[in-house]
């Protein structure tokens, strides 16, 4: 979850993590629905804005439903994502380059495109053409791995 202000460095992330997801996503989970809760990276990093936190849910239905309810939070300053792979990041980053930022998105880890007329699961495409990925990237993009 990205965007949450960040308090004293005691702040407790299990409390912010619930009060966000209920207040904004009209949901009833509970501290005891999370496994555990941490903010990503270390404080005063040089980063702009607040560190964003990582949460993993003990039940996979939680997740599934409050992902389902993440487009309630356009237009606030708040951001749900979820954590791939680095290969797949590395697929995910390439997919947006190439068919758009809005046009791309993921589920469960797998990517999705959106064309003209269609919705497809690009994953198991881009581990075909891995190699030409890479290349893409060795030849004036950034390094992918």
């Amino acid at each position: 979850m990205h965007g949450i202000p960040e308090g004293k460095k005691d702040e407790n992330t299990d409390q912010l993590f619930v009060k966000e997801i209920n207040t904004r996503l009209n949901e009833n989970i509970s501290v005891s629905d999370l496994d555990r809760t941490h903010r990503l990276g270390k404080p005063g990093g040089g980063r702009k804005g607040p560190r964003p936190i990582i949460a993993k849910l003990i039940r996979y239905n939680d997740k599934a439903r409050i992902f389902g309810k993440k487009r309630l939070l356009k237009g606030s300053r708040i951001m749900l994502t979820e954590r791939p792979t680095q290969r797949r990041s590395v697929f995910f980053r390439y997919a947006r380059e190439k068919f758009g930022g809005f046009n791309c998105w993921t589920r469960d880890g797998d990517i999705y495109v959106k064309s003209e007329n269609d919705i497809k699961n690009m994953t198991n495409e881009f581990y075909k053409v891995e190699n030409e990925i890479r290349k893409y990237y060795q030849n004036g993009g950034p390094d992918p791995l």
